[in-house]
This record gives structure tokens, C-alpha cells and sequence, in this order.
């Protein structure tokens, strides 16, 4: 058999082809099939690299910080807000809304709920009355524009290291979530 393959020509085999097309060089040398070996194996180790950074994917997901709020109450109530897998820091819980007046400048309003506390090996929890009045600013550092009573209507829950007048730190965790306020 191997007879027969030595007096084909060399365009009949086509494995000798292939190496000759290679990047690894024009002459199929051992040397130069162990390269191109390799290079058909790449495929496969990329495939199996993109398993492993799939597999990943979901221990970075759990490194986020997290927080359970309840996602509608009434004005005034009192809520319990727990949050896990946080920076340690001094947490303040804040209720929320953003509005943009004619002049297309930004109008923050908040206000705390609950007083601020410690985080405990990665979690908070805090509970606290729901505010009836909003501080608003404009832009959220700018000057004080007086008060906005709340009406019910959806707000933002923000948990996160407070830095006054009225930011968060950036180098600290800082969750949000949604909440539905009734009347």
C-alpha cells in the first residue's frame, strides 16, 4: 500500500498539500508537521478556553453587590432594605427620583430612610421610615431648590457610601433598585 502511495504524485496527497499550504513553511519537514499539528489543534484549545471563561462568568457575577428591597410600599411605612457582598463602609439608604425641568437641567430630590450603618463582613441591613418630603438640588451637588412632597409614583431605592451634599462615593459598592410608592 505504501508502494502504491509513493508512486502517486504529489498532488494525490493531499495531507502533503495541506502541509505545504501551511504557515509553518512550503516543505513538509517532521518539524513542520508537528506545526501544523498544532495549528489544527488551536481550534479545539480556543473552544475549551471559551468554556473556561464561560464557567467564570458566573463567579464574577456573584461578585457584584446585591440588595433585596421591597419593590412597592406605602408613603410613610416603614421598609427593611438587606444588602450583601459590599465593600466595607458606612451605608446609607436613600429614596429617589430624577427630574429634568424646561431648561434640560437635572433636578435631583432624595431623602434618608433609616440611619446610616456599618457594614458587618460584606452586609447591612436597615430599616426605616419611608420620607414624606424630598430635598431637591440641581445637578446633584448644585444649589438647594427646596422640597418636593412625595406622591405616589415610581422612586429609586440607592444604598451606597453617602458623601454630602448629595453624591455616593465611587470607590465603595452602590446598589439601586426600583420601588412603587402608593398613597
Amino acid at each position: 500500500m505504501s508502494s502504491e502511495l509513493a508512486q502517486r504524485p504529489p498532488e494525490s496527497r493531499p495531507w502533503r498539500a495541506a502541509a505545504r499550504e501551511t504557515p509553518c513553511g512550503k516543505h513538509a519537514s517532521d518539524l513542520e508537521r508537528d506545526c501544523a499539528r498544532r495549528l489544527r489543534r488551536r481550534p479545539v484549545a480556543s473552544a475549551v478556553a471559551a468554556v473556561g471563561a464561560l464557567a467564570l462568568l458566573p463567579a464574577v457575577a456573584l461578585a457584584a453587590a446585591s440588595m433585596h428591597a421591597p419593590s412597592t410600599a406605602a408613603i410613610g411605612s416603614r421598609i427593611t432594605v438587606r444588602a450583601g457582598r459590599l465593600d466595607a463602609g458606612r451605608y446609607t439608604l436613600v429614596l429617589a427620583i430624577e427630574t429634568r425641568v424646561v431648561d434640560d437641567t437635572v433636578t435631583s430630590c432624595f431623602a434618608r430612610v433609616g440611619s446610616s450603618r456599618i457594614s458587618v463582613a460584606g452586609r447591612v441591613t436597615i430599616t426605616g421610615k419611608l420620607p414624606t418630603r424630598l430635598a431637591c438640588y440641581q445637578g446633584g451637588r448644585g444649589p438647594n431648590l427646596g422640597h418636593f412632597n412625595v406622591r405616589p409614583g415610581r422612586y429609586v431605592l440607592s444604598l451606597g457610601v453617602f458623601m454630602p451634599p448629595a453624591g455616593f462615593a465611587y470607590n465603595k459598592s452602590f446598589v439601586k433598585r426600583p420601588i412603587r410608592l402608593t398613597g
